[in-house]
């Protein structure tokens, strides 16, 4: 609509099977309406090198960084499995729908603004629940959730080997 209104359009934009960063521009005829438009863009993922950094990073031992849209679909997955898995009614081991707590959590964060979200989680082959501790931030052009989280216990580690030796 931008561009029929004479108007260049520059962000995000879903381009045949994927998300580009986009600029739009209007071409006009001789009595200067609005003909065609020029289009460039590039991949949103910039050939990966986001997505690479992303699934590399780990978080304490079993922690690692990940990516959703605001309506819980996963973006960047850990390793890419579960990429495009759409988890709004995931529940942790409460019963809690806690993909929805943190999506609507990290939406109204302002730029620059971190929040932290705790929930019960019980991984295959670990013998009972533990808490997860994931920090967030939102992402607001790419509508993306930047979650980095890993277990409790990880994540205080230190602290409690201190503790223990201390005693």
């Amino acid at each position: 609509s931008a561009v029929l209104n004479g108007q260049t359009f520059t962000g995000r934009a879903f381009v045949v099977d994927d998300w580009y960063i986009t600029a739009y521009e209007p071409l006009y005829d001789a009595d200067h309406k609005v003909a065609g438009m020029l289009y460039v863009g590039m991949l949103q993922d910039f050939g990966g090198r986001i997505r690479q950094m992303i699934q590399s990073t780990l978080v304490g031992r079993t922690g690692y960084v990940f990516v959703l849209n605001s309506k819980g679909k996963y973006i960047i997955s850990r390793e890419g499995k579960r990429d495009g898995e759409n988890l709004w009614d995931a529940k942790d081991a409460n019963g809690n729908q806690f993909v929805q707590d943190i999506c609507d959590q990290a939406v109204t964060l302002k730029p620059g603004q971190i929040t932290e979200k705790k929930y019960l989680w019980k991984s295959p082959g670990d013998a009972a629940e533990r808490i997860k501790i994931t920090h967030l931030k939102n992402f607001k052009p790419w509508d993306w959730i930047i979650g980095a989280g890993t277990y409790e216990d990880e994540f205080f580690e230190s602290k409690i080997r201190a503790t223990e030796i201390a005693e």
